[in-house]
């Protein structure tokens, strides 16, 4: 009695494959092959691997999201490309505004790894807030006789230097925040 396992696929062309058995005298556990749309002939166990990798391929590219300038983006992506994920404008202007306030209330100038010694998470949450309320405020321009969004380009260089100190201050309390965890996630590893 002739075993057949009968495999339902369809291959790019959209034929349908054709099978080809095997008596148990010449296969190991009763295996059979299947014809590819060239006319060759694969195992069925050949045959889903083929499938296991196309499902994997098509899996990973309906993971990939094309944005409607062009960009790309792959959710699986584990690779860190750190000079891609941060602006140099970014840090540069940053860099700037710790540089501005190094200056302390007394007069004297502090390390520029000042606050990793250990600045409390609560005291990062709350200065956090103000320079995010500030932010918004300014976003919103709840100050002007007409609140609302304006576009950047519409924007006085004084007020684009202030939102910027702002958003500095608040990047710097994010990686302050970020900084603690990670110590302390460190420490319980």
């Amino acid at each position: 009695m002739d075993r057949i396992r009968r495999v339902s696929v369809k291959f790019k062309g959209g034929k349908e494959p054709r099978i080809k058995k095997h008596p148990p005298s010449y296969c190991f556990d009763w295996e059979s092959q299947v014809a590819t749309d060239d006319g060759m002939y694969i195992s069925d166990w050949e045959l889903r691997d083929k499938f296991k990798k196309e499902r994997t391929m098509n899996s990973q590219e309906a993971k990939m999201r094309t944005f409607e300038g062009g960009a790309t983006r792959d959710n699986d992506d584990t690779k860190c490309d750190y000079e891609g994920f941060l602006s140099p404008l970014v840090f540069r202007r940053f860099g700037k505004y710790m540089n501005k306030h190094r200056i302390q209330a007394d007069g004297k100038k502090r390390e520029s790894d000042n606050w990793q010694k250990g600045i409390p998470i609560s005291a990062y949450m709350k200065s956090w807030w103000r320079h995010f309320m500030d932010v918004w405020f300014m976003w919103r321009r709840v100050d002007r006789p007409c609140p609302g969004v304006e576009e950047l380009k519409d924007w006085s260089k004084e007020s684009l230097d202030e939102i910027s100190d702002l958003l500095c201050a608040a990047l710097f309390n994010n990686m302050g925040m970020l900084h603690e965890i990670e110590k302390e996630r460190r420490s319980r590893a």
